[in-house]
């Protein structure tokens, strides 16, 4: 089993990453919808003292974007699970949810190995 075909190649969604900045001065609009590191490049490290600002925040795209990971992050799970039972042969054990669920929780912490040596 190759353990890189079960890692999750969607960004895991950050809340600060779909935060947009207004950028304004003098009354005057200079810079709409910029994120946080392209107005501290345009405008430097401590923008937020030198002019005025206001901030929204892209819900819509944040919440689609944590389905497409939650999506992905299921899909290799369930994937990982069915083919670590077809491994070893157990596909049609009756209790292979239990042995899974155990393996699960002693190795997770520690990778998707981890949890395919504690099935052993």
């Amino acid at each position: 089993m190759n353990m890189t075909d079960y890692e999750v190649s969607a960004k895991f969604p950050m809340k600060n990453d779909y935060f947009t900045f207004n950028i304004y001065k003098e009354g005057k609009v200079l810079d709409v919808d910029l994120s946080r590191e392209e107005a501290v490049s345009k405008y430097g490290q401590d923008f937020r003292k030198k002019y005025l600002f206001d901030t929204s925040f892209k819900e819509a795209e944040y919440n689609l974007a944590k389905q497409v990971f939650q999506t992905e992050s299921n899909y290799k799970h369930n994937k990982f699970r069915e083919d670590l039972f077809k491994y070893y042969g157990v596909e049609n054990n009756p209790k292979k949810e239990l042995l899974f669920n155990i393996s699960w929780e002693h190795g997770h912490s520690e990778g998707l190995y981890s949890v395919k040596n504690w099935l052993i």
